[in-house]
């Protein structure tokens, strides 16, 4: 048990030098296509700032089965798409 202990103490000694050597980090990075933390942060900001072309709210309401007027509908695919949808829910 001591041993397997202490097997496990150097697997994580040794994955926590490997995170903590940048050109290790960038090379996985590059290798396993992760995105890197400037990247995820780019891509938040999209997603919380833009909307889908074509999203239209009231017509994804109404393929729900929310009654609203007629419209072919776009699912929501960004938190600017969100926050549409519920404006369009509360002013109901």
């Amino acid at each position: 048990m001591q041993r397997r202990t202490e097997q496990g103490f150097d697997e994580i000694t040794f994955i926590y030098q490997l995170a903590k050597n940048p050109e290790i980090r960038q090379q996985i990075t590059l290798e396993y296509g992760l995105k890197t933390g400037d990247e995820v942060k780019q891509e938040v900001q999209k997603l919380t700032n833009t909307a889908t072309p074509g999203f239209d709210p009231e017509a994804f309401l109404q393929e729900l089965g929310v009654p609203t007027p007629e419209k072919k509908s776009t699912q929501p695919t960004t938190i600017q798409d969100l926050k549409n949808l519920t404006r369009s829910l509360l002013s109901k």
